[in-house]
């Protein structure tokens, strides 16, 4: 069994749900292993200071952690959401809305 497909079944072995990484050339089969299984939830935290340092400059330090962390759930609730039911649960639909002509 190759290294990339050992990984998450070792992950799955001991209940971890939750995969933080970093992206590296290494790391990248064992990454897109975790990524296409169902089971995990990956979270890739390579960038989050940069988003720290952006929310920062408009909102300060304290309010910027909190902002990254509400964004992160919410990324969080929109996979499992729209992902209920292989995706045939929720659907999202886009309407441009004009006011009628006037008379």
């Amino acid at each position: 069994m190759a290294s990339s497909e050992a990984f998450p079944k070792v992950l799955k072995d001991n209940d971890v749900r939750l995969v933080a990484y970093v992206p590296d050339n290494v790391l990248t089969p064992l990454i897109a292993g975790v990524a296409a299984d169902d089971d995990f939830m990956p979270v890739c935290a390579a960038r989050e200071d940069e988003a720290h340092a952006l929310f920062a400059a408009d909102h300060g330090r304290r309010e910027a952690a909190r902002m990254v962390q509400r964004w992160r759930i919410f990324f969080m609730a929109s996979a499992e959401l729209f992902g209920y039911d292989k995706g045939q649960e929720w659907w999202v639909s886009h309407y441009l809305f004009e006011r009628p002509a006037s008379k």
